[in-house]
């Protein structure tokens, strides 16, 4: 006989045993547990034997035979033999034969790789025997030996896998939406289980041993403590007579779990050190600690940041004066729902919310996958609305474009390399792994000077190699980038009108993407620092088209005034053969009758001007040095003054008075393209005024006209 391993009845069914046939009895009494068999008809004499070796073989007589055949041999191979293996592992009938269970390793990774495998495996990490683990089911396995073993005959496998309880709170009308959970890491096992509040203050969780599951903690102890759940959904422990928040022994708002709840803080309490932040649940059923949290990331400008581990996986901007900066555009909306609140200073740093109407409930979540979550229920209704999600498409995946990209969503490919850049592994970028980013064109020489490239609406890159000066404008937040060569991009950030700032990067820029028009809301612009060769190429380009349409537009221009002389000669010689007879239809007034009209071409009696502005103004302020005076003020920190004063030349010499000093379109490109070649100086424009430089404004000198009698028609030919 042999002993009983549960004084339980329980019938069981012999297993492990490959290839048996005969008919097998099996039963469990309460002071033993036998095996049995009986023989087929067939069969004369079965037996079951140890030989030498100490094989189990079952031996049959079959009727008419004079020898015992071996119908089984046990062990038969190698996974037979009792912990081949080891612990913790899995014998297979194929190579390897033997692999560790999931979640554990080799105890002597030595041992294994000569093929001896008895110490078996170990776990990566070790079990807390109160927390709720998840279970993987492995189908067609022999049951490992009983060593350690209980039974619970009462109980189903589901039952088993759900009967763990937890101290949690939920709303009243919605019991399934819990909000806190104590005891996450540590459930009962049953239904047996106690809450006390001590003498000094303490809510302790017990299990029906008088285990501590949970307890809260403080450095403060109260004298006349009660516990006491608040509307707000804070659990507090406070002196019975105190009533101020300040008070309190201990709250549960300061240990959230995966849900932020109006009044409660997300963030930092620099005098206890103390840490708020949100962490996940393990699954939608399982509220022990998930793989995310989310909570203030504390640099210069502080940020919410989602993490996966120690791995970032979402950030918002930071703090602008009105709300967190980078967040999607449906983030925006919610100021009807809530006020945002953020308070940093010398003793906190946090980020929490208030209602602004009592006709609605809203709630900020964690989900299990990692995504933040504003959901809000209004008053007669009985479902969960989601407000808003962030980490919702590509681009909010922390560093999806890599070092130095940019992503755009609404392009296909979403990530590109930020002008002066381009991808390390065009290969990579080829098959969309954007991992590694991208790197510059050409390495920055402050020597040679450099410019900066505007890039509109952005949620500005992390705070990794960073600084922050105050400034008051973009012009000295420039200067202020420019005396550092290790500066690669600046923005000027305005918080709340209150102040103004100059932040500014020192390395690789990670995590910069652009907002779509409807996400335009306090949004910022950047400054990227480039050579000065790449710093010129958008302003060439627009220059070199207005250069082609001005020289285009003057053509016209000559060809219409040409045109209408003609027309003015053919008038006049009708009206010459009408004998005389008056033609009042178009009247013509010599320069002298003009000038008196006008007050000698004032400005008080001007009427308008054309596209070009006065034409001759391009031409003077050029003799006299002061060609920058024609660059719109709109374009400013966005140019190198060089290229445009280069481009202004080019152009001066594309409308020179005689068309054998102009250049051919092939020699404008090469002059644009090529700053190092040298240019002639540009002689008068075709449509220059002969009148003194001296004195713009005056048009007659001595009381006699200035105007001359010959016009210059250019016959426009294709070079």
């Amino acid at each position: 006989m042999i002993h009983p391993l549960a004084s339980s009845h329980i019938k069981l069914t012999v297993k492990g045993l490959p290839q048996l046939v005969t008919k097998q009895g099996h039963g469990m009494e309460f002071d033993s547990v036998y095996y049995k068999f009986e023989a087929n008809k067939n069969v004369v004499a079965p037996q079951l034997r140890i030989d030498q070796s100490s094989s189990l073989q079952r031996l049959v007589l079959n009727a008419g035979s004079a020898e015992w055949d071996v119908m089984i041999s046990l062990p038969d191979d190698p996974c037979d033999s009792y912990g081949y293996c080891g612990a913790n592992t899995i014998c297979r009938n194929r190579y390897p034969i033997c692999v560790c269970l999931q979640g554990f390793t080799p105890r002597f990774q030595e041992e294994w790789e000569m093929f001896n495998r008895t110490s078996g495996c170990l776990r990566w990490t070790p079990l807390d025997c109160h927390s709720r683990e998840g279970f993987l089911l492995l189908e067609g396995m022999k049951l490992p030996g009983m060593l350690e073993f209980s039974l619970n005959e009462s109980m189903n496998l589901e039952e088993c896998m759900e009967n763990l309880r937890y101290l949690g709170i939920w709303y009243k009308n919605f019991p399934d939406t819990v909000v806190w959970v104590a005891n996450r890491e540590k459930p009962l096992a049953d239904l047996n289980g106690s809450l006390t509040l001590s003498k000094n203050g303490s809510l302790i969780l017990l299990d029906n041993m008088n285990n501590t599951l949970w307890s809260s903690s403080s450095s403060r102890a109260a004298e006349d403590p009660v516990a006491q759940l608040l509307e707000t959904g804070n659990l507090v422990v406070r002196d019975k007579a105190a009533t101020d928040s300040e008070d309190y022994v201990w709250q549960s708002f300061d240990f959230p779990t995966d849900t932020l709840l109006q009044e409660m803080k997300l963030g930092w309490n620099f005098g206890t050190g103390l840490n708020r932040f949100l962490t996940s649940w393990k699954n939608a059923s399982d509220p022990s600690p998930g793989e995310y949290t989310y909570g203030m990331d504390r640099v210069l400008l502080p940020q919410l940041v989602i993490s996966k581990g120690s791995k970032k996986k979402f950030r918002t901007g930071p703090w602008n004066g009105i709300r967190i900066t980078g967040t999607p555009g449906a983030a925006l909306s919610f100021g009807a729902v809530v006020n945002p609140i953020f308070v940093y200073n010398s003793k906190e740093l946090y980020y929490a919310y208030g209602a602004v109407s009592n006709s609605t409930i809203t709630r900020l979540k964690l989900t299990e996958s990692g995504e933040i979550q504003r959901l809000l229920v209004n008053n007669g209704s009985t479902e969960w609305a989601v407000m808003y999600t962030l980490r919702n498409d590509e681009c909010s995946n922390y560093g999806q474009c890599g070092a130095n990209g940019f992503c755009k969503i609404n392009k296909s490919p979403i990530c590109g390399c930020l002008p002066g850049f381009f991808p390390t592994s065009t290969s990579e970028w080829g098959v969309l792994n954007w991992t590694r980013g991208c790197r510059r064109e050409t390495p920055l020489n402050c020597s040679k000077g450099e410019g900066f490239l505007k890039i509109e609406n952005v949620k500005l890159p992390d705070q990794l190699d960073f600084w922050v000066k105050n400034s008051t404008s973009t012009s000295e937040c420039k200067a202020e980038c420019l005396k550092n060569c290790s500066c690669v991009a600046y923005a000027n950030s305005d918080i709340k009108n209150e102040s103004s700032l100059c932040l500014m990067w020192f390395g690789d820029l990670i995590d910069l993407r652009e907002f779509v028009e409807e996400d335009i809301d306090q949004e910022q612009d950047i400054y990227i620092r480039v050579p000065w060769k790449t710093s010129g190429k958008n302003d060439k380009k627009v220059v070199l088209i207005s250069v082609i349409s001005a020289v285009c537009l003057v053509l016209f221009l000559g060809l219409a005034l040409f045109s209408w002389c003609i027309i003015l000669k053919r008038r006049r010689n009708k009206r010459a053969s009408r004998d005389g007879e008056e033609n009042l239809d178009l009247p013509l007034f010599d320069f002298d009758t003009i000038a008196a009209a006008t007050n000698h071409f004032s400005h008080t009696n001007k009427l308008g001007e054309g596209g070009f502005g006065s034409v001759y103004k391009a031409w003077l302020l050029w003799n006299k040095g002061k060609c920058s005076e024609l660059i719109d003020q709109c374009l400013e920190c966005s140019y190198v003054e060089f290229e445009v004063q280069r481009c202004i030349q080019v152009g001066l010499l594309c409308v020179q008075k005689l068309p054998v000093d102009r250049p051919a379109m092939s020699s404008v490109v090469f002059m644009l393209g090529n700053e190092g070649a040298p240019l002639p100086q540009p002689k008068e424009p075709g449509f220059f005024t002969e009148r003194s430089s001296e004195d713009i404004d005056t048009l007659v000198y001595e009381g006699r006209s200035q105007s001359g009698s010959s016009i210059t028609i250019t016959t426009v030919v294709a070079r």
